[in-house]
């Protein structure tokens, strides 16, 4: 029990010293040099930390600046940002905070953020629900993809986006999933600010829009943004949504009801040929030659007298004669002619007798 104690406050005085040395390299860094004016609040920052994560901070500090300015933006948020890039970070990136820190990593040029939010993006919003299944689908779902997108395209987050774009025309290709008219209009917009969701879209997105905007087989990026604020527009479109989805269901019937039909037709074609097969006569197969030769049989030889049935009275026919018989007959009939012939052939006489 005390071998266990002792080996535990070991592991931790051995991970207290580390980081009581990496602090005082941190501090080694130097005393704050510059300030970062975030909206109202200055902050008093060591121009070496902010180089270190920076590209943006590098190249203007070389220039000689010490005062940076951030008006638009809340101190809440630098707060943050310091946070998740200070050596003892308390704060990692993930699904509640990345779309408050993507700005900033790529305004300021942080490539490990950026890469690091890529990953959050991707591994913990947009591929768990592009696995879920197409059953267990919530508008949800959809309305946070297209916000995915919207910070993907506004910062140029190619890989994200990418996958985003997977997801959406997997939804917009079935008018029965669920989505709102109100993320179609979002991704109308989305066509007109990106050209790569445009030519990936597009063809699926307008098949939900009035006929005057998809009658160009390229997008109207013109026409879009003069109607994209028009209420009317969400109205048209949830419009569309209901026709399409019933249109939709109609076709996926007569779809099923065509199928059932052409199987049935098969079933019954196979049965029909199956009774055909069962009442066609057995062909006999051919003999061959050895056992016909053993078959034959010899006229000149008895054969044995076929045994007869006797028929019921009055259908009795004359037995068949066996091929001796019928020579024999045919000799006597020839035989028979000869005499007649040869007494045809004699002269008259007169037989005289005495009395």
């Amino acid at each position: 029990m005390g071998s266990s104690l002792s080996k535990r406050t070991a592991s931790e005085n051995e991970q207290e010293t580390r980081l009581v040395v990496k602090k005082a390299r941190y501090e080694s860094w130097g005393d704050a040099d510059v300030v970062v004016a975030v909206g109202e609040q200055e902050f008093q920052e060591c121009s070496r930390f902010l180089r270190c994560w920076s590209g943006f901070f590098e190249d203007e500090l070389a220039k000689g600046l010490t005062r940076f300015e951030f008006p638009e933006k809340k101190a809440s948020e630098w707060e943050l940002i310091k946070a998740v890039l200070h050596p003892f970070a308390e704060e990692s990136v993930n699904t509640s905070n990345y779309h408050v820190l993507l700005p900033w990593f790529a305004e300021l040029r942080c490539e490990a953020g950026l890469s690091e939010t890529d990953t959050v993006i991707l591994k913990d919003i947009v591929d768990p629900l592009l696995d879920k299944p197409e059953k267990e689908r919530q508008p949800a779902d959809v309305e946070e993809i297209v916000t995915v997108l919207e910070h993907c395209v506004d910062w140029k987050r190619e890989n994200p986006r990418g996958r985003c774009i997977t997801f959406l025309r997997q939804i917009l290709k079935d008018p029965t999933q669920p989505f709102e008219g109100k993320e179609i209009l979002r991704m109308v917009l989305l066509l007109v600010k990106d050209d790569v969701c445009q030519k990936a879209l597009w063809k699926f997105v307008k098949y939900y829009l009035p006929a005057e905007l998809v009658e160009s087989t390229t997008f109207p990026a013109g026409q879009v943004s003069l109607v994209a604020d028009n209420p009317l527009l969400l109205d048209v479109i949830e419009a569309n949504m209901k026709l399409k989805k019933c249109l939709y269901l109609v076709e996926l019937k007569l779809k099923q009801v065509v199928a059932t039909q052409k199987n049935e037709t098969e079933a019954d074609k196979e049965e029909k040929t199956a009774a055909a097969v069962e009442t066609e006569p057995k062909k006999k197969t051919a003999e061959p030659e050895s056992e016909k030769k053993a078959r034959k049989i010899n006229p000149y030889k008895k054969q044995p007298a076929a045994k007869s049935v006797d028929a019921p009275a009055g259908d009795k026919k004359p037995a068949a004669l066996s091929v001796p018989d019928k020579k024999k007959k045919k000799k006597q009939a020839e035989e028979a002619a000869d005499k007649k012939k040869k007494a045809a052939e004699e002269p008259d006489c007169v037989v005289l007798v005495e009395v």
